[in-house]
Formats: C-alpha cells, sequence, structure tokens
C-alpha cells in the first residue's frame, strides 16, 4: 500500500519472503527511500531501522537480548525503487532468512 501526500512525501507498506541468500532486493516500493523498519510477520517484532544520512545507510537491528546494534549487512542500500536487505553476516541472519516473512514500512 502507498500513500501520497500533496506535499509529495512518500510512504510505502508490504511484505518479502526471506530466500536465505547474501542479499535479496525488496522491489516495487515506487520510490528510493529515505528510511526503512522491518518486522518479522510471524511474530510481529521489530527486526531493523535504517535511514539515509549524507547519502549512506545507517541500519541498525534488535538482538537477541533486545539491544539496537549497528550492522552494514542488515539493510545494505536503498534503491531507485526499493531497498536492498542483507544476511546479516557477522552478526545473525535476521533480514533474510530462507521461507521467514518479513513487514516492512518504507519512507521518503
Amino acid at each position: 500500500m502507498s500513500y501520497n501526500s500533496p506535499s509529495q512525501s512518500r510512504v510505502h507498506s508490504g511484505l518479502y519472503t526471506g530466500d536465505g541468500n547474501a542479499t535479496r532486493a525488496i522491489t516495487g516500493v515506487g520510490f528510493k527511500p529515505k528510511g526503512v523498519h522491518i518486522y518479522e510477520d510471524d511474530t510481529a517484532l521489530f527486526k531493523a531501522d535504517a535511514m539515509r544520512v549524507e547519502n549512506a545507510v545507517k541500519a541498525f537491528y534488535r538482538d537477541g537480548s533486545g539491544t539496537m546494534v549497528q550492522n552494514t549487512d542488515t539493510i545494505v542500500s536503498f534503491d531507485g525503487d526499493g531497498f536492498t536487505v542483507g544476511d546479516g553476516t557477522g552478526a545473525s541472519n535476521t533480514m533474510n532468512i530462507i521461507n521467514s516473512r518479513y513487514a516492512y514500512i518504507a519512507w521518503g
């Protein structure tokens, strides 16, 4: 679902299923996001947050203890029509677990 306000703020929400690969492009958003929130669909638990700061992606994920940790392999890029998630290598495979469903909210 997408929403465009008269001031050109854009919001898009959607679902994707993890494929277990090192990266997975999430497309069909319709714009290059300025930020993304990702939730694990079956638990509704917040999993990751990313924002674009000076054209660099600053991504964080919630570890097993609930602490927010910065990681460069959770949300790896904001793209022209969406964003790309990584598999969380070096931390935990949190954004692209095979057959896991994720809900996201992107804004731009």
